[in-house]
């Protein structure tokens, strides 16, 4: 068993708040230049883009997971993240059908570029991605589970988009794989004013908008095989496999 690092929150030029310089093509470079052995593709409400960066990330030793940023209906971030590519396009589909068709924002809010599998642009999503969805936190976590994917709430102590900060709590049974905190915090502060029990796992990514930041928070993964259900075992701390954040103030995890 082994060390691996991974970036579970990258965004692509497809979220209306990224930048022109998160192509698929660009996101692999990035992750590779700074070592990554894994990156999670998580596009606001979206999965367009997922399959293009794993074109991009084949001839390299990248792997890279499938997923979407859901926005729950009570404006709720959560990574939802996936093995098969098949798997994120279901999500994205019943998450999309639910969409408030608002074209004239999109435009106006930034472009959300659409790629192929050779990094070339061919379309842009017209509705509005940055934007809640119809489904609640609870459905979210259970849609994710019944596909096989993880489900993750995102920066979680922000006080716009985070569990915490929308709800002030972590519901009791909410049955998520782990919590993702930003960099810059004590976990063991934050599990203490939070009562967040020593069973839920903290990870930390980078929410990276701009090739610049992918990687600057991430997660090691102690396994022997690096895949989602190595990474569910080192939630759990099941068989050997563990945690460890990186670039973050760390505690007990």
């Amino acid at each position: 068993m082994k060390w691996h690092l991974v970036d579970l929150h990258v965004h692509t030029a497809l979220s209306p708040c990224a930048g022109a310089d998160m192509d698929p093509h660009g996101v692999v470079t990035a992750a590779l230049e700074v070592g990554l052995d894994a990156i999670a593709i998580t596009d606001h409400n979206s999965a367009l883009n997922c399959e293009a960066v794993m074109c991009q990330a084949e001839p390299f030793d990248l792997i890279v997971w499938p997923g979407l940023e859901v926005e729950t209906s009570e404006e709720v971030h959560v990574l939802c993240i996936f093995s098969s590519l098949e798997q994120a396009k279901d999500m994205s589909q019943q998450i999309g059908d639910t969409l408030l068709r608002r074209r004239s924002m999109a435009r106006v809010l930034g472009e959300q570029l659409i790629y192929d599998c050779t990094n070339r642009v061919v379309g842009e999503e017209d509705n509005m991605l940055s934007t809640a969805s119809g489904y609640s936190l609870e459905q979210v976590v259970d849609m994710t589970r019944a596909l096989g994917g993880v489900s993750i709430p995102a920066h979680i102590e922000r006080e716009s988009f985070g569990l915490l900060g929308v709800l002030g709590f972590v519901p009791e049974g909410l049955g998520v794989t782990a919590l993702e905190v930003s960099g810059g915090r004590n976990t063991d502060a934050l599990r203490r004013m939070h009562a967040i029990g020593e069973s839920i796992a903290l990870v930390t990514s980078s929410d990276a908008h701009h090739r610049s930041e992918v990687g600057r928070q991430k997660t090691g993964v102690y396994c022997q095989r690096l895949d989602l259900e190595s990474f569910r075992k080192a939630c759990r701390g099941d068989d050997g496999h563990r945690l460890a954040l990186v670039g973050v103030r760390e505690g007990r995890n």
